[in-house]
């Protein structure tokens, strides 16, 4: 009997069932996404969730990586 494997998301991540996890790489769209809504969640407003964004986006280049990004995000709120 062939066994069939599930798929289901778990933010951002597609899981396989068994364990196995396969990291979906962003877009940048879905980081921007990702950036103003936590930046809104922290900040209860529209124009400081925006400001930040602009922050983000004036000190990274089209090279940096994902994970610099999340780190320009984490100095500029902290």
């Amino acid at each position: 009997m062939e066994s069939k494997k599930s798929l289901y998301y778990l933010n951002g991540t597609t899981c396989v069932a068994g364990g196995i996890m396969i990291e979906e790489k962003k877009t940048p769209l879905d980081l921007m996404d990702d950036i103003y809504s936590l930046a809104y969640w922290m900040t209860g407003s529209e124009k400081s969730a925006s400001d930040l964004l602009n922050s983000v986006y004036l000190n990274v280049d089209i090279a940096s990586s994902e994970m610099e990004i999340i780190k320009n995000v984490q100095n500029l709120l902290f």
